[in-house]
């Protein structure tokens, strides 16, 4: 922000500068006793006040100036803070495009199809939903100026210091596994958001996805097996990468097992690159013990199974 404009000091009338001249041409009438003292003893003060009058003329004419540029400026600052603000709402939206701007790039083949590297810093993070988030927008304040100007540069301050409503993503690739919780029918939309999600912006070659579902909901799951992420599960030693439960859960999940386990060995022998990330979708109504496979997956978040 500019530097706010001080308040117009009026100017003070120099009360000695006016008394001095007056009193010395009072002595110098009492000597000479000539009319001429008695005008300059009329002219020193009428000097000092017309002095006083263009000083705050001057000083007001200089302050109105002032303050217009100030007005102009911080004007221009609101406008650019404006901008700034706009490319930061589009930068997340950018990084976290909804399921309708997924699916143009999927259409139109776009470069956003599979953009995403293994060495981004936002693989397989997933936008889950939106809200207000801190801004990154930094704002310095200058001291001075009148109470008006710091109450303006203050409501500036805050109303930038926040965004409005925008894309949240959570890591899917991180060290723990991510749980969804709540009402069967929106659980089961933000799992597939995240999925169509994984599958549109990670190159199958880098990501392979897998699911293991109660039989009631197999059928609602049956889509996965025409992405290409499911198509080769052979590509890190499994018979398939989506499964229903009973004795297909288990098969499934010692399969994932035996992956997780070699994986393991190839870090702990350091034989280079691992493979592709799997990303795991395990329905909780399955009747697999939850808690084992929480804790095989904890396990295998540090051989890129998620």
């Amino acid at each position: 922000f500019p530097t706010p404009v001080p308040p117009v000091k009026k100017p003070r009338i120099p009360l000695m500068s006016a008394f001095v001249p007056v009193v010395m041409g009072g002595v110098m009438y009492l000597v000479t006793r000539s009319i001429f003292m008695i005008m300059f003893l009329a002219m020193s003060p009428m000097l000092i006040l017309g002095n006083v009058v263009e000083t705050r003329r001057t000083s007001r004419r200089d302050h109105i100036n002032a303050r217009a540029e100030y007005d102009a400026t911080m004007h221009d600052r609101r406008v650019e803070l404006d901008g700034l603000r706009d490319a930061e709402i589009r930068s997340h939206h950018h990084r976290y495009p909804d399921i309708r701007q997924l699916l143009l790039a999927v259409h139109a083949a776009t470069p956003r199809l599979w953009e995403r590297e293994p060495s981004d810093d936002d693989f397989l993070d997933l936008r889950v939903g939106v809200a207000p988030a801190e801004s990154k927008i930094t704002i310095r304040v200058p001291d001075g100026g009148s109470r008006d100007q710091r109450n303006a540069m203050k409501s500036l301050v805050e109303e930038f210091s926040a965004l409005p409503p925008v894309p949240v993503a959570i890591s899917c690739g991180g060290r723990a596994p991510v749980g969804l919780s709540g009402p069967s029918l929106t659980v089961r939309g933000i799992a597939r958001s995240l999925i169509v999600q994984a599958a549109t912006l990670h190159s199958p070659r880098e990501l392979l996805i897998g699911g293991v579902f109660a039989r009631g909901e197999l059928n609602e799951w049956t889509w996965l097996k025409w992405l290409p992420h499911c198509a080769n599960p052979a590509q890190v030693g499994l018979n398939h990468l989506v499964s229903g439960d009973g004795n297909a859960g288990l098969e499934w999940s010692a399969g994932l097992q035996k992956l997780i386990s070699a994986r393991l060995e190839e870090i702990d022998e350091a034989r280079g690159p691992i493979g592709p990330k799997v990303l795991v979708l395990v329905d909780g109504d399955t009747d697999l013990d939850r808690g084992r496979f929480s804790a095989l997956l904890e396990l295998g978040a540090r051989v890129g199974v998620h």
